[in-house]
């Protein structure tokens, strides 16, 4: 397995024992702060020798499942939900307003998938369990869960100390829930288009000033981040939600502006400690190709160039800018082949299990690219 799908693995799996045992950063004082960083440490260094074992236990089936995030078509632990946890052994679950039922009954939802998850033959990982909750236009349960205002305002109306507590109340509020990733914060540059009320800055240097606060909450609150969307989506004038789009800067303005912010996290933190999430639009400056199938952007720029060490992570890959140029069929294998580790589709299973079969057909099919794709399980 690749140290990166590794690590996501190992950090869920940590999580998990370390609730079990009531462990907390925000609920020890500040004199016990040094035992409870030891606790946590030990349990870290726990999961991780079990993860060995059980991931030399797993089949290929059971390697692939973990590069799979699905939705749920129901706010339920329903036979579609599962039969991708049974049979698909997928690795999380992301849930969005229409799958969660009430602060109570999302917590409730999310003790059922874990149950069952934990209850399948030849168990080996707890799912992680995901959420977009940015902030602003994009939150889950507005009414019942907090809700951050956008990063645009912070930006332009908060001091350092209240973006790093809005992020830190976020986390503790959907890791209370049972949720241990949260798809945020926003790198892109605002740049007037659609994206804009959700960045940080319209300059790479409030972008990283302001992030960084949002970055310290969610560590503190004992949540996964990801950082997204590689390598930046400011420019785009279209919703990729709904079309695709080209960017067509240099490369030297993309290095200068766009991907800036991204190079800096990638530097200034653990890679083991976030995901980065990959756009779907397209660089002229990189081949155009549209991102999360890319080579050049995935392998070339974000692990050769950048150095990024940790997990990469597609956004939807049910939204039109990826649909309309590629087949379910095509795109899970492509995006593979191209360094991504985790494939996400948010909403309809049928579509999940087209991707699912077209790479593990071409485990089997041809020598060259099992040898991409297993590299990456």
């Amino acid at each position: 397995m690749k140290k990166s799908l590794k690590s996501i693995i190992l950090l869920t799996t940590a999580m998990t024992m370390l609730a079990v045992s009531g462990w907390s950063a925000t609920s020890v004082p500040n004199q016990q702060a040094l035992d409870a960083e030891k606790e946590k440490a030990l349990a870290a260094a726990k999961a991780e020798a079990i993860l060995e074992d059980r991931i030399a236990a797993m089949s290929i089936r059971e390697k692939l499942g973990q590069m799979m995030v699905i939705g749920l078509e129901s706010p339920s632990l329903d036979e579609g939900a599962k039969e991708m946890i049974r049979d698909y052994k997928i690795g999380g679950v992301i849930l969005f307003d229409k799958t969660m039922p009430g602060k109570a009954g999302t917590k409730q939802l999310i003790t059922n998938l874990q149950k069952f998850n934990k209850e399948q033959e030849n168990y080996q990982i707890p799912l992680y369990m995901c959420i977009d909750q940015e902030g602003g236009s994009v939150v889950r349960m507005r009414n019942e869960l907090f809700a951050a205002p956008s990063a645009q305002y912070q930006a332009n109306n908060e001091p350092d100390y209240k973006i790093y507590e809005y992020a830190l109340k976020t986390a503790e509020d959907i890791k209370q829930v049972g949720f241990n990733v949260n798809f945020a914060p926003v790198l892109d540059i605002g740049a007037g288009g659609f994206m804009q009320s959700r960045c940080y800055g319209n300059t790479v240097e409030t972008v990283i000033k302001n992030a960084d606060q949002a970055i310290k909450g969610y560590i503190d609150g004992d949540v996964i981040f990801s950082g997204k969307h590689f390598p930046g989506i400011g420019k785009c004038k279209a919703d990729p939600h709904v079309d695709e789009f080209v960017v067509t800067a240099s490369k030297e303005t993309l290095y200068k502006e766009d991907i800036a912010p991204f190079k800096y996290f990638i530097g200034a933190y653990d890679n083991n400690k976030f995901m980065m999430m990959i756009g779907h639009i397209k660089y002229e400056a990189f081949g155009g190709e549209t991102a999360s199938v890319s080579s050049a952007i995935n392998k070339d720029l974000l692990r050769k160039e950048l150095g990024f060490k940790g997990v990469t992570i597609t956004d939807d890959m049910e939204m039109g800018s990826l649909t309309k140029a590629y087949s379910y069929e095509g795109m899970g294998v492509k995006a593979v082949n191209s360094g991504i580790d985790i494939l996400v589709v948010c909403h309809i299973n049928a579509n999940l299990t087209k991707v699912y079969t077209d790479i593990f057909k071409e485990l089997y099919a041809c020598p060259v690219t099992v040898l991409d794709l297993t590299s990456l399980i």
